[in-house]
């Protein structure tokens, strides 16, 4: 069955995550084209089920991030500290003599393995 609601905006992710939480296999998913949600229930659903599904997204609030979206922004912030660090690292580039090219492929390859590193929590 589907249900459709008008709603101004979503967090496709953060919706998700919270219908299928709350009503497990009953809620398939959903279709949002930027004004309507056409929300996608198991025709077994309950009464209860679909007023509660109406109140999660009633209640929504697209500001919101869910866990794995935040875990995300984490990731990203870890890999722009990373490059950060490899800015402030002291590659001795008269190493590589008049090579500029060679010293670049240096710090490329320094940023990489710190890259690694954070994303692999080393």
């Amino acid at each position: 069955m589907e249900i459709e609601y008008k709603v101004a905006a979503i967090n496709a992710q953060a919706l998700d995550y919270d219908l299928k939480t709350a009503l497990g296999a009953v809620c398939s998913g959903f279709v949002y084209d930027g004004e309507h949600l056409r929300l996608v229930m198991d025709d077994k659903a309950t009464a209860s089920q679909i007023l509660q599904a109406g109140g999660i997204i009633v209640a929504h609030d697209p500001s919101k991030l869910s866990d794995a979206q935040l875990k995300e922004i984490e990731q990203v912030a870890a890999l722009e500290r990373a490059r950060e660090q490899v800015g402030d690292s002291k590659i001795d580039e008269n190493k590589y003599g008049d090579n500029n090219l060679l010293a670049e492929l240096a710090k490329h390859v320094a940023w990489l393995e710190l890259e690694v590193r954070q994303l692999r929590g080393l």
